[in-house]
């Protein structure tokens, strides 16, 4: 009796469920990217890598310096894009392969200027514009009574008529996550809406389709960015209206038009750089390029994300659990290094991204627990230590007593062991619900002890 029979049987139980608890804990946290903002800057540092930044991708950049000769943008007229697009396409043989302007001409005065933009449009094509959506949603209710919403798109800002009839055009919105960054941009975007099945392509879509082929995507994609802000070669458009850029220097590129200057607004932080914002129109070339290369980020499945996050937590805090702590440290440190170079390689050859911070954190929860646990265990291992002395020292006496009295020898051991016997007895009996007396292990271990040392005065 100086060891519970169930100790490893209890201790093997306990350290599975602990387990089970931090490996569902982990795969929970895996879906739902908690804590979110934490888990987006730990993607972003990981998954988020410049590379070279494409020689065809150029920007016409409506910056400083044209603001200062052409004057306040809310005062030009669409003549200056009429003629920049016409200064593009002037040489047929080293034109650009798309001239997408990030600019949405959405109302009209019906100028000789505006009129000039959409004949000059018509006679090329190669030009995109930017229009935008507006979404919505309604409320509806199914058979059973339960209410859901359907977004849909209840409006368009599409260019100016005339020139809406002679370019195409795709919509710039931006997808902002919680954190206020863009990581995402769209595709194309399919509503039907009072019977009628509608198509939006994006603006990055729709240039890169005139280009080359571009796989089926979601509506709704996370971009690689190939670029940091400002590392897309950026030319100022008075450079070129002044013809101060060599004919064919734009020849089968994309040129994208669009602003390059801070006070238009039109700037946004993005994961490759949490330090500068980014222009648009550069937002747009790393769109373009991401949708033409397929440099994008897909994520796991969510199911299979919490079943290997859950597995390889559950096994880590079962060793961990189950070894000293000497070694339970060691594997500790090592864990999250090597969960982010395997995770780092999977990306690397399949674009597929993991979960980064629920491993970490159930890992050095799990090394917690474990810290909580072995001390727990130290202390049971000491209190069977004392009970194990306490034990030894009554037998000791027992084996004095009956030594003095050969008459009744093993009388002291023959009364712990009926006592014992006589509690298995009422316990089966319990059992039986005939008794609602019960004696738990302690309670044997106590009235052995006492029968042990019931004749102790003999000596």
């Amino acid at each position: 009796m100086r060891t519970s029979k169930n100790h490893e049987k209890q201790r093997y139980i306990i350290t599975f469920l602990i387990s089970f608890i931090i490996a569902v804990l982990a795969g929970t946290m895996s879906i739902f990217d908690f804590p979110q903002k934490l888990e987006y800057m730990a993607e972003d540092a990981l998954y988020q890598q410049a590379g070279v930044i494409p020689e065809n991708i150029k920007i016409i950049a409506i910056d400083e310096e044209t603001l200062d000769k052409l004057g306040p943008y809310s005062d030009w007229d669409r003549g200056y894009f009429a003629d920049l697009i016409s200064i593009l396409n002037a040489d047929e043989e080293g034109s650009p392969a798309v001239i997408g302007i990030d600019v949405v001409f959405s109302g009209t005065n019906y100028s000789e200027a505006d009129h000039r933009l959409a004949e000059v449009c018509s006679q090329y094509d190669n030009v995109v514009v930017a229009s935008t959506v507006n979404f919505d949603s309604r409320l509806y209710q199914d058979e059973e009574g339960t209410y859901y919403t359907v977004q849909y798109i209840s409006g368009e800002g599409k260019p100016y008529e005339e020139l809406g009839q002679a370019v195409e055009y795709g919509f710039t919105n931006a997808i902002f996550d919680e954190d206020g960054f863009v990581r995402r941009t769209y595709t194309r975007l399919e509503y039907e809406y009072e019977g009628e099945k509608r198509v939006y392509d994006s603006f990055a879509y729709k240039i890169a389709s005139k280009v080359g082929d571009v796989k089926e995507y979601p509506s709704q994609v996370e971009i690689a960015f190939v670029g940091n802000p400002g590392e897309f070669e950026a030319i100022s458009m008075t450079d070129v209206l002044n013809g101060n850029i060599p004919v064919g220097y734009f020849d089968d590129c994309i040129v994208l038009i669009g602003a390059y200057e801070e006070g238009m607004m039109d700037a946004y932080s993005v994961p490759i750089n949490y330090s500068t914002e980014m222009f648009g129109v550069e937002m747009q070339g790393n769109c373009i390029y991401a949708l033409l290369n397929d440099n994008i980020i897909y994520s796991v499945n969510d199911i299979v994300q919490f079943i290997i996050i859950s597995l390889l937590v559950f096994g880590f805090a079962f060793f961990v659990l189950k070894k000293e702590m000497k070694i339970a440290l060691i594997g500790t440190v090592s864990a999250v290094p090597l969960y982010i170079i395997a995770v780092y390689i999977v990306f690397s050859i399949s674009s597929y991204k993991m979960n980064l911070l629920a491993v970490g954190i159930s890992v050095l929860l799990a090394f917690l627990i474990s810290i909580l646990f072995h001390y727990v265990e130290m202390q049971r291992k000491r209190m069977y230590e004392m009970r194990d002395m306490l034990f030894s020292m009554a037998e000791a006496m027992a084996e004095t007593i009956e030594g003095r009295t050969p008459y009744n020898a093993n009388h002291t051991k023959n009364v712990a062991k009926r006592c014992l016997e006589l509690m298995d007895y009422i316990n089966l009996q319990h059992k039986k619900k005939k008794t609602e007396l019960y004696f738990t292990e302690d309670d044997k271990q106590q009235l052995y002890l006492a029968a042990m040392l019931h004749d102790v005065g003999k000596m």
